[in-house]
């Protein structure tokens, strides 16, 4: 492994549940090699909303934009990628939608097919979006999609850990 792994969640700040996730999985930091943003739209999730002040973050990854404090963050996320040797971006989409946790794919993540036990996709990444910008910049990623229950549920985000360990101590070992 060349870079890090940089492991993101809340882009959407109404997806408490990719939150959770990232912070239970924050110890694993002092491994060395594992860069954590548990919350990457704070401003969304105190507002309990899917954007960060009328922008997706999810859909920012090719524009400039207005707000500059939101650009020099998104600015950052670019970089962090750019370097790392896999990006984990944690979200999680609402039960009427998906009823069990799965991952999509980059074309660029073949290797790590397999190692989490749930439902793999592959799709186009939407334009703008951090797969899309992976994708551009040749950076393997997995998108994990939780299953989002109000109140967030202790299981999906035990699973979520779960997977996510799972693909870190096939890499980090």
């Amino acid at each position: 492994m060349n870079g890090h792994i940089f492991i993101i969640g809340g882009q959407h700040g109404d997806e408490p549940t990719g939150i959770e996730i990232c912070r239970m999985l924050m110890p694993i930091k002092e491994k060395g090699k594992v860069l954590i943003l548990p919350c990457a739209n704070p401003i969304g999730y105190e507002q309990n909303t899917r954007d960060n002040n009328g922008v997706d973050m999810n859909r920012a990854y090719n524009d400039l934009l207005e707000d500059q404090e939101l650009g020099k963050k998104i600015d950052t996320i670019k970089e962090a990628c750019k370097s790392a040797s896999l990006v984990i971006d944690v979200h999680s989409t609402f039960e009427s939608m998906l009823e069990e946790p799965c991952i999509l794919l980059n074309q660029y993540a073949e290797e790590y097919r397999g190692i989490m036990d749930i439902e793999e996709y592959q799709s186009e990444a939407p334009e703008g979006s951090l797969r899309w910008f992976c994708d551009q910049h040749k950076v393997p990623m997995i998108t994990y999609e939780a299953v989002e229950i109000d109140p967030v549920c202790e299981d999906q985000v035990n699973t979520g850990v779960d997977q996510i360990l799972a693909v870190l101590n096939e890499v980090l070992d």
